[in-house]
């Protein structure tokens, strides 16, 4: 999927676990919806989203909002 990394290739590029991924999404730490059409987490493929999720694994933030229209 052009643009986008899946839950997997996100945890392996931060180096969190899927586990820790899924964990932040169902308690709202990182505010990201289901894509409808694959039926999974696509997080955008930008290197902000990337380093968001690594200042949320090293406490520097308490959330990342993925939601459309909403910078990281």
């Amino acid at each position: 999927m052009a643009g986008a990394l899946t839950l997997p290739e996100v945890a392996e590029v931060v180096g969190v676990s899927q586990a820790w991924l899924h964990h932040r999404i169902r308690t709202g730490r990182i505010r990201l919806a289901l894509d409808p059409q694959h039926r999974m987490y696509l997080f955008p493929n930008d290197p902000a989203v990337l380093d968001a999720v690594r200042q949320l694994a090293n406490g520097s933030v308490k959330t990342v909002d993925l939601t459309p229209n909403v910078p990281y």
